[in-house]
């Protein structure tokens, strides 16, 4: 059993890359240049120490209802960078990165499914006020 463990950690080893916040904003930066659209990204703050990282396509003032896009669990804004360009013709789109992932703030993990569960509307919803948005 032993030599399974190890041929697994090892072949995982081998896969991973150590990175830094720099690493992946310069990443990121690159994937999203390929946006044909204006765009902004900037940190907003959603609680005393968390902040969600939101790239807004399309900054052109629209009466169109603006489109928000939540990620999936291991991802982030660029899952959907192929995308903006189409999804933001007639309007503004938002992104962001969900607390935890990308460049968005780390705060400690909730060992409760339903905690933690709250905890992501939680912050989407105080998103959506630091937005100035009422519905």
């Amino acid at each position: 059993m032993s030599v399974i463990w190890k041929t697994i950690c090892n072949w995982i080893s081998s896969y991973w890359f150590p990175t830094s916040k720099e690493q992946l904003q310069d990443a990121e930066c690159k994937i999203l240049q390929r946006i044909k659209r204006p765009w902004v990204g900037n940190f907003i703050r959603v609680g005393e120490e968390v902040e969600m990282w939101t790239v807004h396509v399309n900054l052109s003032p629209s009466k169109q209802t603006p489109l928000v896009l939540v990620h999936g669990f291991i991802s982030g804004v660029c899952w959907w960078a192929q995308n903006f360009t189409d999804l933001s013709e007639d309007r503004s789109v938002y992104a962001f990165d969900l607390p935890g992932f990308g460049r968005s703030s780390r705060p400690d993990l909730m060992k409760d499914g339903d905690e933690a569960e709250g905890k992501f509307v939680h912050y989407i919803e105080e998103w959506r006020k630091a937005m100035g948005w009422t519905k």
